[in-house]
């Protein structure tokens, strides 16, 4: 009879602790879609540059850091553009 018990106290143990992880999991995954739908709504806290705008000048330093290289140094010629990103 004690070992029935038990039993049922450990079954009730374990399926209470797996509905709190769940609600857990829920819970962070509503927390990071309003996050998500937040940005969306509002927009991004810096927009950049709209369409048809031109880029605001920059300059970076090369690689080894010998040379500074400006983007108004390169207007006027045939850029190449690169976009580095995740879009999924």
């Amino acid at each position: 009879m004690i070992r029935k018990n038990i039993k049922g106290r450990t079954a009730g143990i374990i399926i209470g602790a797996m509905i709190l992880a769940s609600g857990a999991i829920v819970m962070r995954e509503l927390a990071r879609q309003d996050s998500a739908v937040h940005l969306v709504a509002n927009g991004p806290i810096n927009p950049g540059v709209a369409a048809g705008e031109p880029a605001p000048d920059f300059e970076l330093k090369t690689k080894d850091g010998t040379e500074t290289v400006k983007l108004s140094d390169h207007f006027g010629k045939e850029p190449v553009v690169l976009i580095f990103g995740s879009y999924t």
